[in-house]
């Protein structure tokens, strides 16, 4: 018997599931820096630094 060319594949619960687990540790590992740079003053190579103040002030 012949399988209809219309066939979709069902919702995978699972993929769902991994892409939230992925984006809860992305959001983990932000959080985590941004509570390091608040209180310990890490800067993780410049990337959650202020920026840097201009050496000498603009003209007004």
């Amino acid at each position: 018997m012949a399988m209809p060319d219309d066939v979709k594949p069902a919702n995978n619960i699972y993929t769902f599931l991994l892409i939230v687990a992925f984006c809860f540790m992305i959001g983990g590992v932000v959080f985590n820096m941004m509570e390091l740079n608040q209180n310990y003053g890490l800067t993780f190579g410049g990337l959650m630094s202020p920026p840097a103040k201009a050496a000498v002030e603009a003209p007004k």
